[in-house]
């Protein structure tokens, strides 16, 4: 192969590399938007959701600190002062699911802990129960004491589990939003060598001919 069909050669890759590049290019930017819309949608709407769900906790524990002769109907408005839509949080549910699998299972836990505690300290649960306790009748001291610790020990838990998943999704955004596409690079890299790999070839090619021809030298014997 001569010097002039390894030239023509090169420009023919080069000129397919920069298509390849452009389209692959494209397809980065196209993907990288999609995932930080994805990324960025879910970092705000987990911190929606979820900080509802921490200051409805809160709520029921300040209103418990506050206020030494509660009943439940106290408990209650305290309760609906923040309202929690249970159907966002079934959707962000199945969407942490399909984000990350250790933070699904502390948002399941976390919730599933939310609604007993709180069903049991607003009274419902004693709904189905013959010695149902009506929403007038006022909470012990000893009631008090537990149900203030164990709603400040579950606004902990929340609190953890939004900063966890915050960090998380803001962390996949600014890494999605710093990195190049890894097949830009790989074609990049196949590019430069086949054409260092070619200019070589030519080089050593072109060396060969230019190498002077011994001459031939005829010893006549007497």
């Amino acid at each position: 192969m001569d010097s002039t069909t390894i030239t023509v050669i090169c420009t023919l890759i080069v000129a397919i590399i920069t298509g390849l590049l452009t389209y692959t290019a494209s397809l980065s930017t196209k993907e990288k938007e999609v995932k930080l819309a994805v990324y960025e949608k879910l970092g705000i709407d987990a911190h929606d959701i979820i900080e509802r769900v921490e200051h409805n906790t809160s709520w029921l524990s300040y209103t418990f600190q506050l206020n030494k002769e509660l009943t439940r109907e106290n408990i209650i408005d305290a309760y609906n002062r923040v309202d929690i839509d249970v159907r966002k949080i079934r959707e962000l549910r199945v969407r942490i699911m399909f984000f990350d699998k250790e933070i699904f299972e502390q948002f399941e836990l976390i919730t599933k802990k939310h609604g007993a505690l709180t069903t049991e300290v607003c009274g419902h649960w004693r709904y189905d129960n013959p010695n149902h306790t009506t929403p007038d009748i006022k909470y012990t001291s000893y009631e008090i004491r537990k149900y203030t610790f164990r709603l400040n020990e579950l606004k902990d838990e929340i609190n953890k589990l939004k900063n966890k998943l915050l960090n998380e999704t803001s962390e996949k955004y600014n890494k999605t939003l710093s990195t190049s596409s890894a097949m830009i690079k790989y074609i990049i890299g196949l590019a430069v060598v086949f054409i260092i790999c070619a200019l070589t070839l030519s080089y050593v090619q072109k060396t060969e001919r230019e190498k002077p021809t011994p001459k031939e030298t005829t010893i006549i014997c007497l």
